[in-house]
């Protein structure tokens, strides 16, 4: 009985340590994930800065050349994808682009400037994951984020993955 006991209970051991190394897996899958998706949104506000620039040489929208607004509104369809987001239009076509429901907190583009966003991954995936502008200069917190790819890894990871890692 004490044998029987002890190979289940081995069994047990190596079984537990087997989801653990697959739940690990997984959570550095989707800090990869979360990572590239960063480097998307970023990637695609410093492009919207730029045609910013571009759009700021004629004063209306309608002196505007069509090509610069449908790469504009290609660019925020992608960046709305990727999260979701509060979009204001000035009168040359200029667009200021917030995460959504953080107000001015939340501006990821004003005019010409951009601001970069950053995952700050903990060192073990038990940990929550956060963000924040700015990851390698003067460090500020977001919260919050909604929508989008961004938003669905996000909460996948810091509730569904980590409630079910506490569990096991």
């Amino acid at each position: 009985q004490r044998t029987n006991f002890l190979g289940s209970a081995d069994g047990l051991a190596t079984r537990i340590r087997s989801i653990s190394d697959t739940l690990t897996s997984v959570g550095e899958e989707v800090d990869d994930r979360i990572n590239n998706t960063v480097a998307t949104i970023n990637e695609r506000t410093c492009q919207l800065a730029i045609l910013n620039v571009q759009l700021g040489k004629s004063p209306s929208l309608a002196s505007q050349a069509p090509g610069l607004l449908d790469q504009r509104d290609t660019l925020l369809k992608d960046l709305s994808g990727l999260v979701k987001i509060h979009v204001d239009e000035n009168s040359a076509g200029q667009v200021a682009v917030r995460l959504y429901g953080m107000g001015d907190s939340g501006t990821l583009i004003s005019g010409a400037k951009n601001r970069d966003l950053g995952a700050i991954v903990p060192r073990e995936v038990t940990e929550k994951l956060t963000l924040a502008f700015d990851p390698f200069g003067e460090v500020t917190p977001v919260s919050g984020v909604q929508g989008g790819e961004l938003g669905g890894l996000l909460s996948f990871r810091n509730s569904a993955l980590l409630s079910t890692i506490d569990d096991l």
